[in-house]
């Protein structure tokens, strides 16, 4: 078996990286929030323009009629760079609930205007203690998905029809939030556990490879900053007790990789292990991104902590991805029930 990706993955990454970066690679360290904001517009014309809103629409809906597999290679590459949008939303989740079918009439008839970008798909989430419901990114979407596991229920709703919205700063500087009022009528989505773990595995797995996107590019900067910084008359880089940290965030973030693009495999293919996969890999990046990015900010020094070097950002995005449609934890109590019974 060829685990390797074909010459047709290989130059969609190069394409997609080269856009991003000549859009948006000189945010990839931004040193002001209102910059990565200003830019999400941006970002999401960008990504009509270029079909990639389209990679798991189907063909007759105007859509690439792709997988799991490709939308990792977007997501990894979105990682990358400064500004934030609700790809995962959009792409994976709106693919997964379709094929579950919860609200499939409602997302048929709006793909073909999320394909063109022309519809925009913000995820409510119910926030902390039941205080209320948040959608993301209130000021770009003009619909509102809200999902609700637990009891079995979800709405496609008009953002418009909804009234207004409270924005909060969120933990993520990156990505607006602003409570919103629940929707008047909800859909019954009464779907086991397996099925809604199928529902929600092709977004889950966007937001691991968005992980690995922002933990590689940390990195990356990292050791360009350890080649340059110079200490007792050496760079620091060349110091042991910094080479076997950074070395072993590289290890971590290859091993979220093969985790990652196992799961989107397993899940294009709908094999008997993709919700165990998909739960590794969620597992996986959620912790692997968060420590990368500390162990960064640590080897720039004082540097690190300041708002300056922008490594923040990148910290505070790992940690809100870690925790959209679920938590590392609950994907590590999902593999254990399911080796252990």
């Amino acid at each position: 078996m060829d685990f390797r990706f074909t010459d047709e993955h290989d130059q969609l990454r190069a394409a997609m990286r080269g856009s991003l970066e000549r859009g948006f690679g000189a945010l990839t360290a931004s040193k002001t929030v209102d910059a990565a904001k200003a830019n999400t517009d941006s970002l999401w014309k960008m990504a009509a323009g270029q079909g990639w809103l389209a990679l798991m629409v189907p063909i007759e809906a105007d859509g690439l009629g792709l997988g799991a597999v490709e939308s990792v290679l977007l997501h990894e590459e979105l990682g990358r760079i400064g500004p934030s949008a609700p790809f995962a939303t959009n792409i994976g989740l709106l693919a997964g609930l379709r094929r579950a079918g919860v609200l499939a009439a409602e997302i048929d008839a709006l793909l073909p205007a999320v394909a063109m970008g022309e519809a925009v798909v913000g995820l409510a989430e119910n926030g902390p203690g039941g205080t209320g419901w948040l959608v993301e990114y209130p000021a770009l979407v003009s619909h509102v998905l809200f999902l609700d596991v637990t009891e079995g229920k979800a709405a496609l709703v008009e953002r418009a029809a909804l009234g207004a919205a409270d924005t909060r700063e969120a933990f993520d500087l990156t990505r607006p939030l602003a409570f919103i009022a629940a929707p008047a009528a909800w859909s019954s989505a009464t779907l086991s556990r397996a099925a809604w773990a199928d529902a929600l595995g092709a977004a889950r797995i966007g937001l691991a490879a968005e992980q690995i996107g922002l933990a590689e590019k940390a990195l990356e900067r990292t050791i360009a900053y350890t080649k340059d910084r110079v200490q007792f008359g050496k760079p620091i880089g060349s110091f042991q007790a910094l080479k076997h940290k950074l070395a072993d965030a590289f290890v971590a973030i290859e091993n979220a990789k093969t985790a990652t693009y196992y799961a989107a495999w397993a899940w294009d293919n709908a094999t008997a292990d993709a919700a165990t996969s998909v739960d590794i890999a969620r597992a996986y990046a959620g912790e692997m991104a968060w420590r990368v990015g500390t162990e960064c900010i640590q080897a720039h020094g004082g540097m690190g902590f300041t708002w300056e070097a922008g490594l923040h950002l990148s910290v505070r995005r790992a940690r809100r991805l870690a925790n959209t449609l679920g938590t590392a934890a609950e994907a590590r109590a999902a593999i254990a029930e399911a080796l252990l019974g």
